[in-house]
């Protein structure tokens, strides 16, 4: 049996939504983000060029500069702004969390009440820094910090899972 007792916190918000990010990207949303790149890019040299050879349109080109700064950057505050919205809608005052894997299944503790569900429910598995992401579906995990293991093998959690959910748990 293992227990877990924390508070999620930005950095944990954050890991899950870049490791969803990762394993749940479709072709066309990386296609999205190569494209926006090379529009901010090619808005940058715009902005540039306009700035050296035509001064009096020092106006557009800090526009097309901020715009062309905003999607060249879009890739790293995406994620956190996510992340940062995903903590706003987590259940207010839940407190201090308590989940413990036994044998039968995964059970929940918080201020807000209790939830129980069976190792069958989790659909994936990652391990990713510092985290175990159980996910019970496309858009909602369990998030387990290592920091937070109170009792049971930090070791032996992955095998563990593994043989729990029997699948792997993935590194990422």
């Amino acid at each position: 049996m293992y227990q877990f007792r924390f508070q999620l916190e930005f950095q944990d918000m954050l890991a899950l939504n870049l490791i969803h990010e990762k394993v749940h990207r479709r072709w066309w949303g990386r296609l999205l983000r190569v494209l926006g790149i090379a529009l901010g890019a090619a808005a940058l040299l715009e902005a540039a060029l306009m700035l050296i050879f035509l001064r009096e349109e020092a106006g557009l080109a800090l526009v097309l500069a901020l715009l062309g700064a905003a999607m060249v950057t879009a890739p790293w505050w995406r994620p956190r702004l996510n992340a940062w919205q995903s903590q706003r809608m987590l259940v207010r005052g839940g407190g201090e969390q308590a989940v413990t894997l036994a044998d039968d299944g995964i059970r929940g503790h918080d201020e807000k009440g209790e939830s129980a569900f069976p190792w069958s429910a989790v659909e994936e598995a990652y391990h990713a820094r510092g985290r175990y992401l159980l996910f019970v579906d496309r858009k909602h995990a369990l998030i387990l910090p290592e920091r937070a293991l109170e009792r049971g093998d930090a070791a032996a959690l992955k095998a563990f899972l593994e043989e729990k959910l029997q699948r792997e748990v993935k590194e990422l």
